[in-house]
């Protein structure tokens, strides 16, 4: 069935179209093709009713799913469809479908320099032809002005469509530029890319140049090409020609009063029966700090083609950034590891023009994301950042991609609404800075920085392996009077071959709840869930958990840490993975419906949202135990406790706290001031005020003795060891030394 579509269906296919997501060429956005689009070109004049080449749509690797497709073409400026041709009535007599296997053809829509054509019903079609769009029929001629010349490219889109709920919806997008024909002028025509903003400094990147013959022969051997810079404080670095059907000599660049402004060529072999061309790809240039302006460069050359043209390869200007952040949308000054529904409004200055096309990229710093769905949703619909055309996410949502559209040409800001931001669990507390890039030049700026919702205070017992275990207190304190609220859930994980002996006292700012269970449901005993209550929303709240009881599996070795992970569950990726999960998801949709847009189901929306990936992440993880052997002792002495002593950079201890561990004798001797401590035998000696300690009547040097605090006998750590045999680790972050002794 072959037909044209009524212009109900062409409006409603120009809006999916116009919501499609676009994405930058480059490495970066680089995704696997579900089409190739291919073509030919012939060589013509500018003329009306020209024949051109050939441009044909495959079906390459399509993703599953895909019932419908959507071909757009799109002509360049001064080339329109032939006025005495009918590419839309005829359209059967220039475009083949035959080898499509689609259920009906429409024409989508039709202009003097568009046409779009949509086939229906290709679900399951492999390695075959969709169209081929032959425009050397007498249907299908172009008018080309006669100024026009160099290569005519036709835009060439093609929109993947499938069905999700009942509803047709594009899954994908392929486009790319076909050249159908090369349009003569003189004899050898300069084609120019598209001109760079860039900054001051080194190795700055501009337009290619292609030199491109109309005719074979167009340039004479030994002719010289020569590329001049016609910009102040602006000199060659690099350049790569390239040469097709001809051949080169790369004569390099050269200096006129110490700059390297030239940059020469010569030809050793000219073109025989097909036209050659050259191209002057990569041109680098080193750029001075008091450069400005455009950057132009002539193109001369001294021989048949006599070339004298200047040309627009850059301008400088776009190395000044202003980056700020209005904070009235919303943004608070912080985030919080693992907050999912920051919104950044972000104002990006520079001290150049802005152009219709100009390309500008956002990046977040590791681990963190764009939210890619909201951020589509309010662009598209709300339609509040009116100074681009697209914005996108890509490289794994850390980055955006954004481009100014006609509204913005000539200014020279643009604002960006609406960057959904997330900072995932394992990000890093500190400042956050984004980086800004593209063709208006780059710039980083400090944005707002991370710190944590609760601070997180675990007392580190020892314990054994076995049943029935007895560890210390966790508490948590909030950071802010909003940081936690009621309902609000907290996932406790252990690691593996640890499990909860019994559920944990919880008390909320000294008062128990009951909100407190071990292995819920579809979890096992290593997750201890929380469901928050009794918190305050105007100061500060304290949460501890106490009675904490372990099962340690017989494998785990003495001296190893029994690391506690908060927030994360690895038992059943997709649930609630920090204390503001449950949060964002109502205060997000909540957000969509104060928008005036209709808010989607919660539970529909999750199971696409896509930092699901991130739910079974860790927020932060703590020491809540050390495992020992039954056959030694373990002490431990913290600064801040009673009877530990800091003085001049040194840590004491009392001796008389380790009588009742080592079960030590002890006595002392006024005269002497010296203090005894005697087990199984063995006398150990602290001579006050003496650098040395006697063990056994052994002298032992210490740079440190025995000193009278508070009345007690104290010692340094170093002492305390070498006096008693026994192994001391010092933990610097909590200030703590740990003591191991054989009993």
């Amino acid at each position: 069935m072959v037909k044209t579509r009524n212009k109900k269906l062409a409006l409603l296919m120009a809006l999916v179209f116009a919501f499609t997501v676009i994405f930058p060429a480059g490495a970066a956005l680089a995704s696997e093709d579900n089409v190739s689009i291919s073509g030919s070109y012939n060589y013509v004049k500018a003329d009306d009713d020209t024949p051109a080449g050939i441009i044909r749509v495959k079906e390459d690797g399509m993703e599953t799913g895909t019932l419908n497709i959507v071909i757009q073409l799109k002509l360049p400026e001064d080339v329109k469809f032939s006025s005495s041709s009918n590419a839309e009535d005829n359209f059967g007599d220039w475009i083949d479908t035959s080898t499509s296997t689609a259920d009906s053809v429409y024409v989508e829509g039709v202009g003097s320099s568009y046409f779009e054509l949509r086939l229906n019903g290709i679900g399951g079609a492999s390695d075959v032809e969709f169209a081929e769009f032959d425009f050397s029929d007498a249907v299908s001629l172009l008018d080309i002005d006669d100024d026009f010349t160099g290569n005519l490219e036709v835009a060439v889109d093609v929109i993947g469509m499938g069905i999700e709920n009942s509803k047709e919806t594009i899954l994908w997008t392929d486009n790319d530029e076909v050249t159908i024909a090369k349009v003569a002028g003189g004899d050898v025509d300069i084609v120019v890319g598209d001109a760079k903003k860039v900054s001051v400094g080194g190795d700055k990147e501009v337009a290619d140049i292609t030199l491109e013959e109309s005719m074979a022969g167009a340039f004479s051997d030994n002719e010289t090409i020569t590329l001049e810079i016609e910009a102040e404080g602006v000199e060659f670095k690099t350049l790569d020609p390239d040469p097709s059907r001809l051949g080169v000599i790369d004569l390099g660049r050269s200096a006129d009063e110490g700059e390297y402004i030239y940059y020469k060529v010569q030809i050793t072999e000219p073109s025989q029966s097909l036209p050659g061309q050259l191209k002057f790809d990569e041109i680098m240039l080193d750029i001075a700090p008091d450069a400005t302006g455009e950057i132009e460069i002539s193109v001369t050359s001294d021989g048949d083609a006599d070339l004298d043209e200047t040309v627009t390869v850059g301008a400088v200007g776009g190395g000044d950034l202003t980056v700020t952040v209005d904070e009235d949308t919303g943004m608070e000054e912080y985030m919080r590891k693992a907050s999912l529904d920051e919104l950044w409004e972000i104002t990006i200055e520079t001290n150049g023009e802005l152009s219709e096309g100009d390309k500008v990229y956002i990046t977040l710093p590791d681990n963190f994301e764009f939210y890619e769905k909201a951020l589509q949703l309010f662009d598209m619909m709300s339609d509040i950042s009116k100074e681009v055309d697209y914005m996108n996410t890509f490289d794994g949502h850390q980055s955006v991609w954004l481009e100014v559209n006609a509204n913005g040409d000539g200014e020279d800001e643009i604002t960006v609404s609406n960057l959904w931001v997330a900072a995932l669990p394992e990000c890093q507390y500190g400042d956050i800075v984004v980086e800004i890039g593209g063709e208006i030049g780059q710039a980083s700026a400090k944005v707002g920085f991370v710190k944590p919702a609760v601070t997180v205070k675990p007392e580190q017992t020892h314990i054994s392996r076995g049943n029935n275990q007895l560890a210390g207190n966790i508490t948590f304190t909030e950071t802010d009077v909003d940081a936690v609220e009621d309902d609000m859930k907290l996932h406790i994980v252990l690691p593996n071959g640890v499990e909860f002996a019994s559920t944990p006292t919880v008390t909320v700012n000294g008062e128990e709840i009951d909100g407190a269970r071990i292995g819920p449901g579809k979890y096992d005993d290593d997750v201890c869930e929380l469901t928050l209550d009794k918190a305050r929303g105007s100061k500060i709240d304290t949460l501890v958990l106490s009675g904490i009881r372990y099962d340690i599996e017989h494998w785990f070795n003495p001296g190893e840490v029994i690391m506690v992970s908060l927030g994360g569950n690895d038992a059943e990726a997709g649930d609630n993975f920090n204390l503001l999960y449950e949060s964002f998801m109502l205060g997000f949709f909540e957000s969509l419906v104060k928008a005036g847009l209709e808010s989607p189901n919660p539970a529909v929306a999750w199971n696409n949202y896509q930092f699901k990936e991130h739910a079974d992440e860790k927020v932060l993880e703590v020491p809540n135990a050390i495992i020992i052997d039954p056959n030694e002792v373990t002490t431990s002495f913290a600064v801040g406790d009673e009877g530990v002593y800091v003085e001049n950079g040194r840590t004491l201890v009392q001796v008389n706290l380790l009588s009742e561990t080592l079960g030590l004798q002890k006595s002392w001797d006024a005269d002497a001031k010296t203090a005894y401590f005697v087990k199984n035998g063995k006398v150990v000696a602290f001579p006050v005020g003496q650098n040395i300690i006697n063990v056994n009547k052994a002298e032992i040097t210490v740079d440190q003795g025995a000193k009278i605090i508070n009345g007690f006998t104290c010692v340094t750590l170093r002492g305390l060891e070498m006096a008693f045999g026994g192994k001391l680790t010092w933990d610097n972050e909590t200030k703590t030394a740990i003591f191991v002794f054989n009993k």
